[in-house]
């Protein structure tokens, strides 16, 4: 019964670790992650990976304490992919020197877009799983 219950959310887990980490390990150790405004996005970033990560093995034995890891995982890596889809939010947000200006308000990226996408397919059957663990 867990096994069946828990199978959308282990695919949705897997699909977001990867993706946090693919954009994590292409950022980790490029001036990106020096700046004063985008290295602590990129230490919560890491956080989260590591989250979700170990949220996929906890899931079988755990599932309510693997929904809460993947909300809390969400919740660290989100911020970084918003910063690639949504630049001038942030350059609005948090005024300051910036070393390469917004050009629009705006970018498409298709990984963070995938990204966010399988982040928020995360959260809501994080969320049922939250639920459905406390109906029985």
């Amino acid at each position: 019964m867990v096994m069946r219950s828990s199978a959308p959310q282990a695919a949705l887990i897997v699909v977001s670790a990867s993706l946090v980490w693919y954009r994590f390990l292409g950022l980790d150790g490029s001036e990106f992650s020096g700046g004063w405004l985008t290295g602590p996005i990129l230490n919560l970033h890491f956080s989260g990976a590591l989250l979700v990560t170990l949220a996929l093995p906890i899931l079988f034995v755990y599932p309510r304490a693997s929904a809460a890891m993947t909300l809390a995982a969400v919740l660290c890596c989100l911020p970084l992919h918003l910063y690639f889809l949504i630049p001038g939010f942030f350059h609005r947000l948090f005024p300051g020197e910036y070393s390469v200006t917004a050009r629009s308000y705006f970018e498409f990226s298709s990984l963070d877009f995938w990204s966010v996408t399988a982040l928020a397919g995360s959260t809501l059957v994080s969320l049922a799983a939250v639920s459905r663990a406390n109906r029985s």
